[in-house]
């Protein structure tokens, strides 16, 4: 691109705008391969749990991020707890914090309990 070519004015900042936007410093280090996330300040995330094995699996479909325990709440409890640090760092560091589950997955994860009549559901608001 010539000089001449080079926007100018308000298309200029607007770019350099975008370009800053796109990328967050790594530990004081600038680096393009980062992208920034920007965050809604409240959402609402499913917590399901089922039981497998001699345990209970609990899992957030809209962010991928899994926890377990001994009972329905002390999975959904834990996986809450990994839900409030996934979004921290998010929020802190500008990384997405998870991406939700393929459909196919979901429905393989929630067909044991359901065919054990074994599924525990909370709704949060993070």
């Amino acid at each position: 691109m010539s000089t001449d070519d080079k926007p100018r004015g308000a298309a200029a900042a607007s770019m350099e705008r975008a370009r800053v936007m796109s990328t967050l410093p790594t530990h004081g280090r600038h680096t393009s391969e980062t992208p920034r996330v920007e965050t809604p300040l409240k959402q609402q995330y499913t917590l399901l749990a089922v039981r497998q094995g001699g345990q209970w699996s609990s899992l957030c479909p809209e962010l991928d991020i899994a926890s377990c325990g001994a009972t329905p709440e002390e999975a959904l409890d834990m996986l809450q707890a990994a839900l409030v640090d996934a979004l921290q760092f998010e929020r802190d560091a500008g990384v997405a914090a998870g991406q939700p589950v393929p459909e196919a997955d979901l429905e393989a994860f929630l067909e044991e309990g359901r065919a054990a009549g074994r599924v525990a559901t909370r709704t949060v608001t993070l």
